[in-house]
């Protein structure tokens, strides 16, 4: 494969430059540049993109076109480009990425070849190509039975090149969700919504693309999440908590078929019902349309939100971890300004800035802006230009989403966002969370960042969309400490999102002291000096990661002053936050909030376990 590919790569290249070479000593007087030919300028396209042989053919002039690639049809095409309409544009892409290269598929970038020049073209090449199926088949609403009528490019292949976890095998009028609705234990109907309970039947309509039908068949706003058999207890802490807050969304657990199984599913059915929870559940298994063997072998942990993210039913959803704690009534979230503006809104990460990404992650990222091509024939463009990461740039007047762009790109900070709960509006952005999947999935990207954070704002950004980031940094929510020279410190396993007006809105890593299960022992394996100083032995360890957690007010430190400390506590997840009175801030909550923060953590900490007579 690498072999070829390299092959591939520097016969084309030896090609062009012998042939021009050839030209220009046959023609030695060239013409004027014609002005009203574009002259590009700027990172080009790749040799396997077809708007490489449009740019190429237009700079060259009809007659070296025609030499170079034995016709002119590039030149005539790219001299009509302003005329043609989007339909034969896009016949013209995919006709000819297909006569460029008839193996080409997206599936390449799962595999991490350690090779600049395999590795980046992969990627570059896999983006360009979906930003192109979002103009043409999502965004554009063209028909591809209309578009590739009597062509070699057949619509469902195009979507599995594409898109590699989507299903090879399951017919397109079948391909559709297995949806129990696990309150009442019953199977949603094929191709019907579960918010209108029966009342409407969608049909798939083949002359248009997969995820054009899917997104027309969104409806209403709900929760998503993915879940594996770990999380069994913190779904149910989650629940118990969303029903202390009156909501009323409903909740989609999205899995691939063997990451739950059936006895897992009713254990939940038995716990709501048990429990008398009017929060309805349903579990969505997208086997039927997924690449089951792919999934299985390429997306994991991380991976497997997007896949929440793409296929639940919603039309605007907040996704959320199996951890999360909201304190306010998840609806809320919907109403925020940056959501409404952009139809994403994410919140920000502790603010750790001696940890970084490398040099060839952004080397990479920066190569997958359109091409100057691709910029002129279908006006792509990247949410910010790269001039963002200049030296000389006033950094004090640079928005949220600008600042985090600037510090990833130019500073290599690693940490931004945090992507415990995130609030996007799926149907205007399906086609760049399609982008993030398989970002995620791409195997040297992978390398670049941590889980799935940073992919979040990376996708909208490579497909050039607009995205919110919620301003306030990322705090620590627990019991405050008194230190030396009137500093205080929180130290928790769990990081708070607090509103602009000091209002806490949400946490993750649950509500316990230590979010890991009985790890007491371990730690004290790791680390026995340190630990039997301090605890004297696991038990009396275990009792207090155990125990919940106390909340009386949250910290956000200034990290110039008092950087982020991580501590060896709860398997090396617990975090202390430092600051004083006028360095960092310290929100003390009044005693009302106390009060019913402590509740909602009491309620997260009830034993969830079922016992075998089916009793709580």
């Amino acid at each position: 494969m690498r072999f070829r590919w390299k092959r591939l790569f520097s016969i084309k290249v030896l090609g062009l430059v012998a042939g021009l070479s050839l030209v220009l000593l046959l023609l030695p007087n060239q013409p004027a540049v014609d002005s009203a030919v574009p002259q590009f300028e700027g990172k080009r396209a790749l040799l396997y993109s077809p708007f490489h042989r449009l740019g190429s053919s237009l700079n060259l002039g009809r007659t070296l076109s025609s030499i170079l690639h034995a016709t002119s049809k590039y030149h005539s095409i790219g001299s009509q480009w302003p005329t043609l309409s989007l339909s034969e544009k896009c016949r013209f892409y995919f006709e000819t990425a297909l006569e460029i290269n008839p193996d080409w598929t997206n599936d390449h970038v799962k595999t991490f070849y350690n090779d600049n020049n395999l590795d980046d073209p992969l990627a570059e090449l896999m983006v360009e190509r979906i930003r192109m199926y979002d103009s043409c088949f999502i965004s554009g609403q063209l028909s591809t039975s209309k578009v590739f009528k009597g062509s070699n490019v057949k619509p469902m292949d195009l979507e599995s090149r594409l898109f590699p976890f989507l299903s090879k095998e399951t017919p397109f009028r079948k391909m559709w969700p297995n949806i129990i609705h696990a309150n009442d234990w019953t199977l949603i109907p094929p191709f019907s919504n579960p918010l209108l309970e029966g009342r409407d039947t969608w049909k798939m309509d083949d002359n248009y693309s997969f995820f054009y039908n899917w997104n027309n068949f969104a409806e209403g706003k709900g929760i998503a999440l993915t879940l594996g058999l770990r999380h069994g207890d913190q779904f149910k802490q989650l629940l118990l908590t969303l029903e202390n807050l009156n909501n009323t969304l409903p909740i989609q657990v999205v899995h691939n078929g063997s990451e739950l199984t059936e006895s897992f599913i009713l254990d939940i059915h038995s716990f709501l019902n048990l429990k008398k929870l009017s929060q309805q559940v349903y579990f969505v298994n997208i086997e039927p349309l997924i690449n089951k063997a792919f999934v299985e072998d390429y997306v994991h942990y991380f991976t497997n939100k997007w896949l929440a993210l793409v296929f639940n039913t919603f039309s605007e959803v907040v996704i959320m971890d199996a951890d999360v704690v909201s304190f306010v009534n998840p609806e809320t979230f919907f109403e925020f300004s940056g959501y409404h503006d952009t139809g994403m809104l994410l919140f920000r990460d502790r603010n750790i800035v001696k940890e970084k990404t490398f040099t060839y992650c952004t080397d990479t990222l920066n190569k997958l802006y359109p091409s100057v091509e691709e910029s002129y024939f279908m006006k792509h463009e990247t949410t910010f230009p790269v001039e963002f990461v200049a030296d000389d740039i006033p950094k004090g007047n640079l928005s949220v989403e600008e600042s985090v762009y600037y510090e990833f790109f130019h500073n290599l900070q690693l940490h931004h966002v945090d992507s415990g709960l995130a609030v996007i509006n799926r149907l205007s952005k399906l086609p760049s969370l399609l982008m993030s999947t398989m970002l995620n999935i791409d195997a040297k990207l992978q390398r670049c960042v941590y889980g799935d954070k940073e992919i979040f704002w990376l996708g909208q950004f490579v497909a050039g969309e607009q995205y919110s980031i919620y301003p306030t940094e990322g705090s620590i929510v627990g019991s405050i400490e008194p230190k030396d020279n009137e500093e205080f410190e929180i130290c928790a396993t769990q990081m708070a999102h607090v509103s602009t007006e000091g209002n806490l809105l949400w946490s993750n890593g649950g509500l316990r002291k230590c979010k890991i299960d009985s790890c007491a022992v371990a730690d004290f394996d790791h680390d026995t000096d340190y630990f039997q100083s301090r605890y004297n032995n696991p038990m009396a360890l275990q009792e207090i990661y155990d125990s919940p957690l106390s909340i009386n007010g949250y910290i956000t430190p200034d990290v110039k002053k008092y950087p982020w400390l991580k501590i060896k506590e709860c398997h090396q997840y617990t975090y202390c936050a430092t600051a004083k009175e006028d360095i960092g801030t310290i929100g003390r909550f009044d005693e009302d909030t106390v009060v019913r923060l402590q509740k909602i953590s009491n309620i997260w900490n009830t034993d969830v376990k079922i016992n075998d007579k089916g009793e709580l």
